[in-house]
């Protein structure tokens, strides 16, 4: 039998942080070696105590177990001599195996966003940073965590947060990455007036401060999910802003009672055709009117509709072929803010606000592609006219001009009253 001409040698390193059982493929024999078999295992040198008593070979592969370490072992080595390997043409030399503790990998830096969102109070917001898998958020720069919301900022306000790649049992934390953002600026409210509608006695027009779907809108769902309730004076189709409106109220209050959709008792009943449905291959089955027809609540299912699902964050729309209606993140031109461009849906004849991660949209809401503010509510969607929202009337573009749901700011009202900077009416008479 003759001898390998070549010691073998073989060097393996770990990151500190993995431990438990390990194989190591013996390597370096002849090409022409034939069947191996037999072979011990000595660990020589362990000065660190990196592995642990038991070691073997089973054929071409040193089984052994590495303690558990920490960063303070880097660069730490064992020896383990490999002997008694027996092949079927040569006579194999004792094999020596080096064992190291390295640092861990590095990973790679990865890009964060930031945006912000008006809270229920109007008052304050929550800044949010884009979540990534793998990822760990902060907002001092040294507290890191899987939260990626701040729910306290204040308007106008310079923001700062970070995100990383977590720490792993093989790569370290990856470099943080510092992202950027401003709170919308809130303007100074004027003191605050009494509940009384401008030009009314009373509120029946607006919001009186009920929860969604108790009261105040025949057409409303009562406290089901969102677009459940009927709703005559709502937008027939085109996108808020857009197209002609034949069951709009054509600038008169709420419970006015003046909105085209009065009937005239004067007049004969004229029966009119059932418009025909039709079934888009993303959202189901459409009506030309009234839009989207959603099917049950909360039901994955492939019926041919769009369904209404629910989850510990909201309500979100399921199109019909398993994908969900989202906007997107807008970065503004000269100052860098990112706000959201939301996507808009007519739902059973109300128009309805989905956020760049797919969720409903209720209160205020901030819509960076028509750049104004929007009221949206739960069940019965966007909102035009007069709205009373805590204790301010606020005025809604209900025209379909291009701008229909969007807040008036600085300006007169179609019925002569002005509103502030930051949309309440100012109290005073025509």
């Amino acid at each position: 039998m003759d001898r390998a001409s070549k010691k073998p040698e073989i060097s393996e390193a770990y990151s500190y942080g993995v431990s438990g059982e390990q194989e190591i493929v013996l390597s370096g024999f002849p090409e022409d070696c034939g069947e191996i078999s037999g072979g011990n295992a000595d660990i020589i040198s362990d000065e660190s105590g990196i592995l642990e008593e038991k070691i073997a070979v089973e054929g071409t592969q040193l089984k052994f177990a590495l303690k558990k370490n920490d960063r303070s072992q880097i660069g730490a080595s064992a020896v383990i001599q490999v002997s008694g390997v027996l092949t079927e043409n040569y006579e194999i030399p004792d094999i020596q195996v080096v064992i190291s503790l390295n640092d861990k990998n590095e990973q790679h830096p990865i890009a964060g966003t930031i945006t912000f969102q008006l809270n229920g109070d109007e008052k304050t917001f929550t800044a949010e940073i884009g979540a990534v898998e793998g990822a760990e958020y902060s907002f001092d720069g040294t507290t890191w965590s899987d939260n990626n919301r701040k729910d306290d900022c204040q308007p106008d306000t310079l923001y700062h947060g970070w995100i990383r790649l977590k720490e792993t049992e093989t790569e370290n934390a990856g470099p943080a990455a510092k992202v950027s953002g401003r709170t919308p600026k809130l303007a100074e409210k004027p003191p605050v007036v009494g509940p009384e509608k401008p030009g009314d006695g009373g509120n029946t027009g607006g919001d009186n401060g009920t929860k969604p779907g108790d009261g105040g809108n025949a057409g409303e769902d009562n406290g089901t999910k969102p677009g459940d309730g009927g709703n005559a004076g709502e937008d027939n189709g085109t996108k808020p802003g857009d197209g002609g409106n034949s069951g709009e109220n054509n600038g008169s209050r709420p419970g006015s009672g003046t909105g085209s959709s009065s009937s005239d008792s004067s007049k004969p009943e004229i029966s009119e055709r059932k418009p025909d449905i039709s079934r888009d291959s993303k959202k189901g089955y459409i009506d030309p009117v009234k839009g989207i027809i959603p099917g049950a609540a909360n039901k994955a299912v492939n019926d041919g509709h769009s369904h209404w699902m629910k989850d510990k964050n909201g309500w979100w729309l399921r199109y019909s072929d398993g994908s969900y209606a989202a906007g997107k993140m807008i970065v503004g031109e000269h100052d860098n803010m990112q706000t959201v461009e939301h996507q808009w849906e007519l739902i059973n004849g109300s128009w309805y606000a989905f956020d760049d991660q797919g969720y409903l949209r209720v209160g205020l809401v901030y819509d960076a592609g028509y750049r104004g503010w929007f009221y949206m509510d739960e069940n019965s969607g966007m909102q035009t006219g007069w709205v009373l929202i805590n204790e301010r009337w606020y005025f809604f573009n209900p025209v379909s001009d291009g701008t229909r749901g969007m807040m008036f700011i600085g300006r007169k009202t179609p019925d002569e009253y002005f509103v502030t900077e930051d949309g309440s009416w100012d109290g005073k008479t025509k």
